[in-house]
């Protein structure tokens, strides 16, 4: 018998053709089996989900600024209220804050069951809310419901809020704007509170400050028994130049006497005129004495630091008196305010969901993942074959 032997085949040799083809009809089924998976389940479910299960939802929109009445510049500098109710935050930015907040859910709440409106279609568990939860998961889920944007440049703030019925949405939004209202004036009004406290307190300190001021000018006069020690040194030194004028003529007096007499030592107008003289000599020295006591200056010295006491404390009481009767002013209005220029709408047809935009988004990110995934399921197979 002839033996028949086997020819071994080379590590390097080429697969058999029928053995590629199997692996190309592999590699396509398991890809196409892939794609349905990953992209044909998840688009036709969610399109049978979206027009048989998903609810309509109805959004109602309204837009608003927030307005602040400026008071007068001159009130403001002498005041100081400008400086008292500015903040770190725009009234905006507060206001779209709390829009957003946990906060205003609750208060909401105690005028509409938010639960029992978002979850009232009980066959739609996707976007319907699922009642029994918490006021966190209330809150949570109203970031899909309520929406705020907020123009910074122009100031303007837009509210959309969505509900399962058109009445409810645009109640819910009236609410809410009302709410916002509502806390913007429950700031205002601790600001003028604020302002107008501190006026009063200020007002107080200047009353205080005035009086003590003016107790010790009366306690200073008592003392040393003269109302103005500065007027009484300017009097006595109008009087020593009035004497000095006076001294100046008797002695010109005098010089014309001993020109014309023949014997001045026996002349009673000579004489008379020499004591007129000596006299008035007297007098200016006894009028100047007192200015140059050490005495004396000090307490001209100390008056004078008391009338610029007494003038500054006067100044403040009147500025202070000023400051809270504008405050009391600004109290007595409403300073800040919410003003709407579109109303909160009643829609008339659902917005929500949007299906062929949603199915489409859909589709584009399973179809992303289904690309990505079969190119790294190729990638591995290039390599495991290389």
């Amino acid at each position: 018998m002839n033996a028949v032997h086997a020819i071994p085949l080379r590590p390097d040799a080429p697969p058999a053709p029928a053995l590629v083809k199997l692996r190309n009809w592999r590699g396509l089924w398991a890809r196409g089996l892939l794609f349905a998976v990953m992209v044909l389940v998840p688009v036709l479910t969610s399109g049978w989900y979206l027009g048989n299960r998903a609810a309509p939802q109805f959004a109602s929109r309204t837009s608003f600024a927030v307005r602040t009445e400026q008071a007068p510049i001159a009130l403001d500098m002498l005041s100081g209220l400008g400086a008292l109710t500015a903040g770190s935050s725009s009234d905006a930015d507060v206001v779209v804050d709390y829009l957003q907040s946990q906060s205003l859910i609750r208060e909401i709440g105690d005028q509409i069951d938010l639960a029992a409106v978002w979850s009232a279609p009980l066959d739609d568990p996707l976007f319907a809310y699922h009642a029994g939860g918490t006021i966190e998961d209330l809150w949570r889920y109203s970031r899909r419901m309520i929406r705020v944007r907020h123009n910074a440049q122009t100031g303007l703030i837009s509210l959309e809020v969505r509900a399962f019925d058109a009445a409810t949405a645009q109640t819910i939004a009236a609410a809410a704007m009302a709410q916002g209202a509502k806390m913007l004036n429950a700031l205002s009004d601790k600001a003028r509170a604020d302002a107008t406290r501190d006026s009063e307190l200020a007002l107080e300190r200047a009353q205080s400050r005035l009086r003590a001021t003016r107790q010790d000018m009366a306690a200073f006069r008592a003392a040393h028994r003269m109302l103005d020690p500065a007027a009484e040194a300017e009097a006595a030194l109008g009087v020593v130049t009035a004497l000095q004028g006076e001294l100046a003529q008797s002695l010109i007096t005098l010089d014309l006497l001993q020109a014309g007499a023949t014997n001045p030592s026996a002349d009673p107008r000579i004489a008379e005129a020499e004591r007129r003289v000596a006299a008035l000599r007297h007098r200016i020295e006894a009028e100047r004495a007192p200015m140059g006591d050490p005495d004396q200056a000090r307490v001209t010295t100390d008056y004078e630091g008391l009338a610029v006491d007494l003038e500054f404390a006067e100044a403040a009481y009147v500025a202070a008196m000023t400051a809270a009767e504008a405050a009391r002013a600004e109290a007595d209005r409403q300073n800040r305010y919410l003003a709407a220029h579109i109303p909160p709408t009643r829609p008339e047809r659902a917005e929500y969901p949007r299906r062929a935009y949603d199915l489409a988004l859909i589709g584009a990110f399973a179809f992303m993942a289904w690309a990505v995934v079969a190119l790294i399921w190729a990638s591995l197979g290039e390599r495991r074959r290389g």
